[in-house]
């Protein structure tokens, strides 16, 4: 995971080929077919910067991508990929400049239960 992500480098193959999936491509193309119906185009640097709030919610909810198959959840490290391109100004590219944001708050992660052994 790079700590400076940018659509054209990192987030964009996240969409377009999920590398926690097998065969990525056919996945993406799933993906991007559901999204149409909801004026959401994956493959736009544009589309996705807009919603990308959203996204990310809906992403670490599970409700995305529209699926039954557990597998093409995102996992944490591509989540978090996500979450600080957001932060950092969803840069297209290297060269844009990188902010200092806090659009998407780090994640609150669920208490580790305690257990007492017998």
């Amino acid at each position: 995971m790079t700590q400076q992500p940018t659509w054209d480098d990192s987030i964009e193959a996240l969409f377009s080929k999920p590398y926690w999936v097998d065969k990525p491509e056919k996945v993406a193309s799933g993906w991007h077919a559901c999204m149409v119906g909801y004026d959401l185009d994956l493959t736009s640097y544009d589309s996705v910067k807009k919603s990308q709030v959203s996204i990310y919610d809906h992403l670490r909810s599970r409700s995305m991508p529209l699926t039954n198959d557990k597998s093409q959840f995102w996992p944490k490290e591509a989540l978090e990929s996500f979450r600080l391109w957001v932060n950092q100004g969803s840069r297209k590219s290297a060269s844009d400049k990188v902010e200092d944001l806090d659009i998407i708050p780090l994640p609150d992660e669920p208490a580790i239960e305690s257990r007492i052994r017998k």
